[in-house]
């Protein structure tokens, strides 16, 4: 599914400049969609074009850097949304603050062109879980847990929570774009009530991540992630526990297609929830007060489509690979002069702290540019154009 640059009505354009190594490219260049304009370039200073500003001065680069432009796009951002409705998230109002939230997030005038899906867990297993006894330590009842004194498998007592990861790879809401997709994610939520028995939070994650890399292998140029919603630690299936969801977390990040799992904790003492994201790839869990969850859940969605949805590619040239250490990212609003953006001193969006700046997908084998959200913020919501300058020496915090 590809994005316009629509999406952020105000973003102009974006632009690729590269070495005056491709100054001798012609015809026209175009990243995905966008459309395109030939490469214009030229050699030695001052030769930029659009909003690249090789003369230096007021947040320009200094002089010497050749311009290429090639026009391109950002690349689409898809959110698969695993929400937990077990039982204890009744409690304290919290199932109607988050999915208020929730729906709150999917009418965002900023979110238009993003993906979004949900799932919920539990949810009922497809086939019945194993009815007969069982004992400490047998293998009778597969995925679920021997509930000691009951001597049943847990799936018997709670016959409407499955373990099986198959189950979660189903979602309720397909990926779709917004707005379009908002009305049946609305829906969704709306049949759905928080009454299940249990939290199985590794079959969750683990369909959730099998649904999203199959989304993702089909669309190949979007960025796919998962958010995972839950208010408490995992319990009756088996496995089950913080540890084996954040190896579910770990191997979806390790796979191809990569998929990252955010993590946002509904309630209190929830910090071991931390491991899962850390796992997952994105630092920590984002953690919401009860008392407060509805504004401080869309305000985690918020802060997780700010730090991965003004992610671009790094410009190839026709010949050569550019050096990481040469990349320069740039900002020029209509009729304004040009900013810099510095690249992370941290290399990671740690070193954002709410300002500007940049930082690779992978420092050692970096492919994506990711904004920084307050980047990420300037460029939604100010008509210009962005520019990725590659032959000068990195500008760093």
């Amino acid at each position: 599914m590809r994005r316009s640059l629509g999406v952020f009505g105000t973003l102009a354009s974006l632009v690729f400049v590269c070495v005056s190594a491709c100054s001798s490219a012609t015809g026209t260049r175009s990243q995905g969609g966008s459309g395109g304009s030939g490469a214009t370039g030229g050699s030695g200073a001052g030769a930029g074009a659009g909003g690249f500003n090789p003369g230096g001065g007021s947040g320009g680069l200094p002089q010497g850097c050749g311009a290429d432009k090639y026009t391109g796009e950002l690349l689409p951002l898809d959110m698969f949304v695993m929400l937990d409705r077990s039982g204890s998230m009744q409690d304290s109002g919290k199932w109607p603050a988050v999915t208020g939230a929730l729906t709150n997030f999917v009418s965002l005038p900023g979110v238009s062109g993003i993906g979004m899906g949900i799932g919920f867990f539990p949810t009922k297993p497809a086939v019945p879980p194993p009815s007969g006894p069982c004992s400490a330590g047998s293998l009778a009842c597969g995925v679920y847990e021997c509930m000691p004194v009951f001597n049943k498998c847990s799936g018997s007592l709670m016959p409407n929570d499955s373990c099986v990861d198959t189950d979660y790879a189903k979602p309720t809401v397909p990926i779709a774009p917004l707005p379009g997709v908002a009305s049946a994610i609305n829906s969704a939520i709306s049949g759905q009530t928080p009454g299940g028995d249990s939290t199985p939070t590794d079959p969750a994650e683990h369909g959730a991540i099998e649904y999203a890399q199959s989304w993702a292998k089909n669309h190949p140029d979007d960025i796919t992630i998962v958010v995972l919603a839950t208010d408490g630690e995992p319990n009756n299936c088996n496995p089950n526990s913080v540890a084996t969801v954040a190896a579910r977390a770990a191997q979806g990040l390790a796979n191809k297609p990569s998929i990252k799992t955010f993590v946002i904790g509904v309630g209190s003492s929830l910090t071991s929830l931390d491991q899962i994201a850390v796992s997952g790839g994105t630092d920590k869990a984002l953690i919401v007060s009860a008392g407060n969850a509805g504004q401080e859940f869309l305000d985690a969605m918020n802060k997780i489509r700010g730090s991965v949805g003004c992610t671009l590619k790094i410009p190839q040239p026709k010949s050569g690979t550019p050096d990481p250490k040469n990349v320069n990212v740039g900002f020029t609003p209509d009729g304004g002069k040009q900013q810099i953006f510095p690249q992370t001193k941290s290399g990671d969006v740690t070193g954002c702290q709410g300002g500007q700046g940049w930082y690779y997908d992978d420092p050692q084998n970096p492919t994506h540019i990711i904004l920084c959200p307050a980047s990420c913020d300037l460029i939604s919501h100010q008509k210009g154009e962005t520019d990725v300058v590659v032959g000068c020496k990195t500008i760093v915090q």
